[in-house]
């Protein structure tokens, strides 16, 4: 029997560092205005993973999705 058992490490850094839908339970910064962070919650937004190679630290940057007219 052969079978799926999920991505390899590539294909999910490869995923989560493009951009892609994320609904926010707790507030997160979004983006900064007049000296001050846009923080959001409970709503859609967009994030994306930054991984950093040299420490094997990652971490997740976010910004409001763009409305479509």
């Amino acid at each position: 029997m052969i079978f799926s058992c999920g991505e390899t490490w590539e294909a999910k850094k490869a995923r989560l560092e493009q951009w892609h839908d994320f609904f926010v339970l707790w507030p997160r910064t979004v983006g900064e205005e007049n000296g001050r962070y846009k923080c959001v919650w409970l709503q859609t937004v967009e994030r994306k993973r930054r991984f950093n190679d040299w420490t094997g630290d990652f971490n997740y940057v976010f910004r409001l999705k763009e409305t479509v007219k």
